[in-house]
């Protein structure tokens, strides 16, 4: 049985959604909803509004490619709806409405997915260890990115954004990190640098882990070379 989705957002990450969904046949994509009349919609059924996606019986789930601050609003109004959720990363602006999309969730008895594609790049062998309390990890994130051209539109204002590099692109190592080590207990960021109040471009840190694994990170956008990197150590494994 395959899953009708409709995805919201056609932009960059709307179509890595649309590419990632031509891969599965459990996925069968029925339409698009972009607000930006503008932008092609390719071979794909082009809703006219928000409201005609709600309406369409045919849709059992949604994919939200769209602005963080407008992701829990829109989720909840779907799963009223009787729909199931795809969040692109992040979320949410807050623990609050974190706590808000699980409340309603639950009332309505509906899934919400977060699109957090990177962990899928892992060989399979690595899922098999089991790292214990004595593990230590270093993890490095370095993205280079024109600071102008990257902070405009949404991103260059906290209240949209919802943060900065670590929020969109170190997230992905750090999930990483935590599906290998387990649930995060503590974390303490430092030496961070913003581009504004809210916008971090630098952020190096700790991470606790459940297990008792340490977990130390830097995740930066101002090195001019790319590398993203976990190693991890315990008495046995490398």
């Amino acid at each position: 049985m395959s899953i009708n989705l409709a995805l919201i957002g056609y932009g960059a990450a709307g179509k890595q959604h649309v590419e990632a969904i031509n891969s599965t046949e459990e996925v069968n994509l029925i339409g698009v909803f972009e607000q930006d009349k503008t932008k092609r919609i390719d071979n794909y059924k082009s809703y006219s509004s928000w409201q005609d996606v709600l309406d369409d019986p045919k849709v059992d789930a949604i994919a939200f490619c769209v602005q963080p601050q407008f992701k829990t609003k829109m989720a909840i109004e779907a799963m009223k709806k009787g729909k199931s959720i795809l969040l692109e990363k992040p979320p949410c602006l807050s623990e609050k409405e974190l706590d808000e999309l699980i409340e309603y969730s639950n009332i309505y008895n509906k899934v919400i997915g977060v699109m957090l594609q990177h962990r899928y790049q892992l060989p399979k062998e690595v899922f098999d260890i089991e790292w214990g309390p004595e593990t230590i990890a270093t993890l490095e994130v370095s993205r280079p990115r024109e600071m102008k051209r990257y902070f405009r539109s949404w991103r260059e204002n906290p209240n949209s954004a919802g943060g900065g590099i670590t929020t969109h692109i170190g997230i992905h190592y750090i999930d990483i990190a935590s599906i290998l080590l387990g649930k995060p207990v503590s974390f303490l960021f430092e030496g961070i640098r913003n581009y504004q109040y809210g916008l971090d471009i630098r952020t190096a840190g700790i991470i606790k882990f459940s297990n008792g694994s340490v977990l130390t990170l830097a995740v930066t956008a101002e090195a001019k070379k790319r590398n993203e990197r976990i190693i991890i150590y315990d008495r046995d494994n490398v």
